[in-house]
């Protein structure tokens, strides 16, 4: 059943962007297109770079202390992370997601399920924190667009789940002994899932303290700041003097856009994300390909050079661990 699921969502995937790139291709103005291409200031390229890379040292930092509370194997978190973005790239369905939390568990030693809990975790912090900081700007700087007032009940969501996952963190005592109870009143039949219980809440053990769960979210809060001034230099490489709501509003589309199902790459999602937050501010739909395509491009260059070379560091073989990554529990 989750073979043929599994399935299912790589098909949709690949509908869903061959969908949106032929609708994009058909209206796209190529004359307008090469011009934004022709426009772009290379200098802004590499403090794009230094800021992106920068921002996934501390994504590692950050996943290092959610799962062992230490900073010396944040060396081994940054690999994982860059192998996993070099799995989003090449392999569909988010499969670096999975293979990320793989490759820490087998070089770390560390239980499948805790390593997947500080994963989770780390996800909902990278969606608390970017729905804390657009609610932020959008307070001061609100379009008059109708699109704004669904994306505010999105920031809300946001926070709504930030809000649970800190309930969740705090009170795991009593979620333990709650899955006592039930181990105790269904007797073996819940024998596999209490023990997953028990290991996911063992693995966020290290967050339960509420002055470490504050670090780790300020870790996560500096960490989209820096996506969001990656995102704002890019802009700043097509020639664009757009105000950094502008980065905000792309950030969240983009994001939004890479959790939906797609080809290899957010091919044609990230198209059609760029197309919706950058028309908010006047930038024609030809021009928005052309800068998500530098993105796109910037992406994936990192994540071949990045993520190759800590693959090729630990001597993984690539196929393998997608396989490996394919088979995983699914919770």
């Amino acid at each position: 059943m989750k073979i043929q699921n599994g399935k299912t969502r790589i098909i949709i995937g690949f509908a869903l962007s061959l969908l949106l790139l032929g609708i994009i291709l058909y209206r796209l103005e190529w004359k307008e297109f090469f011009g934004a291409l022709e426009k772009i200031q290379w200098r802004w390229i590499f403090p794009a770079v230094a800021v992106c890379i920068t921002a996934g040292f501390l994504r590692a930092l950050r996943w290092a202390l959610l799962s062992e509370w230490s900073s010396q194997p944040w060396l081994h978190y940054w690999r994982a992370l860059q192998i996993g973005y070099l799995f989003n790239n090449i392999f569909p369905a988010r499969a670096g997601e999975m293979a990320r939390i793989v490759v820490i568990s087998r070089q770390r030693a560390i239980p499948f399920l805790k390593t997947a809990a500080a994963s989770v975790i780390d996800r909902l912090m990278d969606m608390s924190a970017l729905a804390l900081i657009a609610l932020w700007l959008l307070t001061y700087s609100l379009p008059q667009n109708p699109l704004y007032a669904s994306f505010r009940k999105g920031i809300f969501i946001g926070i709504a789940a930030l809000i649970l996952m800190a309930v969740f963190l705090l009170s795991g005592s009593k979620i333990k002994t709650m899955i006592g109870w039930l181990e105790n009143r269904l007797g073996d039949k819940s024998k596999r899932f209490t023990d997953w219980g028990e290991q996911i809440i063992d693995g966020l053990e290290n967050v339960r303290n509420p002055f470490r769960f504050l670090l780790v979210f300020a870790i996560a809060a500096t960490c989209f700041a820096f996506d969001l001034s990656g995102i704002y230099l890019m802009l700043w490489t097509m020639g664009w003097n757009l105000p950094f709501i502008a980065a905000v509003t792309t950030g969240v589309f983009m994001a939004l856009g890479a959790s939906l199902p797609s080809s290899p790459g957010y091919i044609g999602v990230y198209q059609a994300a760029c197309i919706l937050a950058l028309g908010l501010f006047d930038i024609a739909e030809s021009e928005a390909v052309a800068f998500s395509l530098i993105w796109q491009s910037l992406s994936l260059l990192l994540a071949i050079s990045l993520g190759g070379g800590s693959a090729m560091y630990y001597g993984l073989n690539i196929s393998r661990t997608a396989e490996e990554a394919a088979q995983t529990p699914s919770w």
